[in-house]
C-alpha cells in the first residue's frame, strides 16, 4: 500500500530532522503518495547515470541527490530587484502555511486596508480580463514594490519560522535591499501602510522616476506628448560589464543599469541609442524590456533627497547576521536610519556579481532566494559556477517560481536543501502532527456497532404511514436526516442508469437526459435506485447533470455538508 508507505517515508523524514548527519548521502524524493513508486523507479534509472557522470542527480518533479554534500550553515539569504514580482505570487501561500494569517497580522496590520487581497490576486472570469489586470498590475510601480515587499517578508517568515532556516548573512538587489530591511523589522513592517501613503503621493514615483519619467524627459528635452517608449526602453544584453561600460563610453542616451550576472546586463535610454550598444557588441542575441521606471544611473541624483524623506521612517534593523549593502559592498550598520542610504540603493548601478562575489568570499556559501521568482538564485549559478570557478562548492536554491505552484517549488527547494544536509532544514512543521505519528494497532476483534444505525437518516417520506402510525402508537420518536445540501439543483427526470454504464457513455447521453435509458442482456429498461451508485456516477461528470428522484422518498440525491 504506497499510501502506508508514504506516511511511513515522512514519519521517517521528520524522525531525521532530529538527528545531524555529518556522513553518507541523502535522497530526496518529491512525490506523493501516488507518484511514490514512480519517483522511487525513476532514481533506480537516474542515480547511476548521476554517478558517472559525476554530476547530482535531479528529475523533472524535482528530487535530488547531492553527490558531495555541502554540509553548510553559512546561509545567505538574498531578495530580488523591483520588476521580479508578479500578478498572482504567492495564491497559495495561505494553504501551504496556515499560520500566515496570524504572522501577517502580527507584522502588519494595514496590508489589506485598501483593497483586500484583490490587488495581488484578482479574481477574474475571462482570459482577457485577466490579462488586463497583469498590465495594470505591470504598470502600477506601488504595487510593484508592496508586492515585492510583503511577499519577502511572508517567504522570510515561513523560511525561519516553519522551515527551520537561520541565516548568517543576508542581502538584496535594487528594490530587494529595501524589502530586506521590512523582512527583518516589525517595526519597519508595521510603517508599510505609511510608506504606501508616501509612495502615492510622491511626485519622485509618478512622474519623475516612473510613470511620466520626467527625470529624462527634461534633461534630454523630450516633448511632454512623447511616448515614454519612444525615449526611454530597456534591453537584456550579454556581456560582461566591462565590456558593456567600454562600448557606452561617454554616450548620455543610455545607461547601465543591473549588471544581472557575469555576462549579462540590463541597459535602458533611446531604442536607437540601445541598439547601436548591441550592434557595438557584436550583434548578440538581445531581449527588449520595456521600462517604467528609472534608476540605478545619474538622471536619479536630483530625487536622492526625497527619496530619503518617504524611507525615514525605516531604519536599519540591529540583527544577529550581517546585512549587506549593494552601495558599497560591505555589511550595513544596524540601528541608523535608512534615510541618508535609501537614495544611494536606488542611484548606484546595481552589481550583483559584485555583492554575491563579495558574499562567497566572506564564508556564505548557501544562497536562497526569498523574493518573486527565481532569477537571482539563477544568476547565482551563472556568477559562481563560471568555467573560471569551476572549484567553488555552494548551493543556491529559490522558494519561488513564476508558473510553478508553491508546494511544489517549495518541496523542490527542501529537497536540495536537505540532500546538501543544510543544518536545521524541517519538515515537521509542514505536514499536520498526526501524519508524523505511527498508526495505532487495531484489535480485529472488536467492533463497533450503533444501535438501529441502518435506519439512521431515513426519511419520514420514504416511511409507510402505517409504520409512522404504529411508531406513534408505541411511544417512540423517528430521527430525521441531517441536512444536506443539493449537489446538482436541476428538475428531476425519470432517468435509467445500468451498472454497466461507463463514465464515456454518461457523457455522451449528457445533452439529452431523456435518453439516459441503458438495456440490459434482454432489452429490457433497468432502473437504478441505489443511490451510492448513482452519485458516484454522477459526481464524475464535470458538467451539471439533472439528478433523479430517489424512489419513494420525493428527494432529489444530496450530498452531506
Amino acid at each position: 500500500d504506497m499510501h502506508l508507505e508514504f506516511n511511513e517515508l515522512v514519519r521517517e523524514t521528520i524522525e531525521q530532522d532530529k538527528r545531524e548527519r555529518k556522513t553518507g548521502l541523502t535522497l530526496c524524493l518529491v512525490a506523493s503518495a501516488q507518484t511514490l513508486e514512480q519517483e522511487i523507479l525513476s532514481a533506480l534509472k537516474g542515480i547511476p547515470r548521476a554517478v558517472k557522470m559525476k554530476r547530482d542527480y535531479v528529475n523533472s518533479s524535482g528530487s535530488y541527490l547531492a553527490l558531495n554534500p555541502l554540509r553548510s550553515d553559512k546561509i545567505a539569504f538574498m531578495y530580488g530587484e523591483g520588476r521580479s514580482p508578479y500578478l498572482g505570487l504567492g495564491r497559495d501561500m495561505f494553504r501551504v502555511w496556515p499560520g500566515m494569517h496570524e504572522f501577517v497580522e502580527h507584522r502588519t496590520t494595514k496590508m489589506w486596508a485598501r483593497n483586500g487581497d484583490d490587488e495581488f490576486h484578482p479574481r477574474c472570469l475571462t482570459v482577457t480580463e485577466r490579462q488586463d489586470r497583469i498590465d495594470e498590475f505591470d504598470e502600477n510601480m506601488i504595487s510593484n514594490f508592496r508586492s515585492g515587499v510583503f511577499h519577502s517578508m511572508c517567504f522570510t517568515g515561513l523560511a525561519e519560522n516553519v522551515l527551520g532556516l537561520q541565516p548568517k548573512a543576508s542581502f538584496g538587489l535594487s528594490l530587494g535591499e529595501i524589502s530586506m530591511m521590512f523582512a527583518f523589522s516589525k517595526k519597519n513592517s508595521l510603517e508599510s501602510n505609511e510608506m504606501t501613503t508616501r509612495l502615492a503621493k510622491s511626485p519622485v514615483w509618478n512622474e519623475e522616476l516612473a510613470v511620466k519619467c520626467n527625470a529624462v524627459r527634461k534633461k534630454w528635452n523630450i516633448p511632454e506628448d512623447e511616448p515614454l517608449q519612444k525615449y526611454w526602453t530597456g534591453y537584456m544584453i550579454q556581456g560582461s560589464r566591462e565590456e558593456i561600460e567600454n562600448a557606452i563610453g561617454n554616450r548620455e542616451d543610455v545607461r547601465l543599469m543591473i549588471v544581472n550576472n557575469s555576462a549579462s546586463a540590463l541597459i535602458a535610454g533611446r531604442p536607437e541609442a540601445c541598439r547601436e550598444i548591441i550592434k557595438k557588441l557584436g550583434n548578440k542575441p538581445a531581449m527588449e524590456l520595456p521600462q517604467r521606471m528609472i534608476g540605478h544611473c545619474p538622471e536619479v541624483a536630483p530625487s536622492v533627497e526625497s527619496i530619503g524623506q518617504i524611507h525615514s521612517t525605516l531604519e536599519i534593523p540591529e540583527t544577529e547576521h550581517r546585512m549587506y549593502t549593494t552601495v558599497t559592498n560591505t555589511p550595513l550598520t544596524g540601528g541608523t536610519r535608512m534615510k541618508d542610504h535609501a537614495g544611494k540603493v536606488y542611484l548606484n548601478i546595481a552589481d550583483f556579481p559584485g555583492i554575491v562575489n563579495t558574499i562567497y568570499k566572506d564564508g556564505f556559501d548557501t544562497f536562497i532566494e526569498l523574493g518573486a521568482g527565481n532569477t537571482r538564485s539563477m544568476s547565482v549559478k551563472q556568477i559562481l559556477g563560471s568555467p573560471k570557478n569551476e572549484q567553488q562548492h555552494y548551493v543556491s536554491v529559490a522558494i519561488d517560481r513564476e508558473g510553478k505552484e508553491t508546494w511544489g517549488q517549495l518541496m523542490t527547494m527542501i529537497a536540495v536543501l536537505k540532500s546538501h544536509q543544510i543544518p536545521g532544514v524541517s519538515i515537521s512543521n509542514i505536514y499536520h502532527e498526526n501524519l508524523g505519528k505511527a498508526p495505532e494497532k487495531v484489535n480485529k476483534l472488536l467492533r463497533t456497532i450503533e444501535v438501529n444505525g441502518r435506519f439512521k437518516g431515513v426519511s419520514k417520506a420514504a416511511v409507510p404511514e402505517k409504520t409512522l402510525a404504529k411508531v406513534s402508537q408505541l411511544g417512540g420518536t423517528f430521527a430525521e436526516p441531517n441536512k444536506y445540501k443539493v449537489v446538482r439543483s436541476t428538475k428531476p427526470f425519470a432517468a435509467s442508469v445500468s451498472k454497466a454504464s461507463t463514465f464515456q457513455q454518461l457523457r455522451a447521453q449528457r445533452g439529452n437526459p431523456q435518453e439516459n435509458e441503458s438495456r440490459d442482456e434482454n432489452d429490457q429498461p433497468k432502473t437504478v435506485t441505489d443511490r451510492e451508485l448513482l452519485k458516484r456516477h454522477f459526481l464524475q461528470l464535470d458538467t451539471a447533470f439533472a439528478l433523479p428522484t430517489v424512489s419513494g422518498s420525493g428527494s432529489k440525491i444530496v450530498e452531506p455538508v
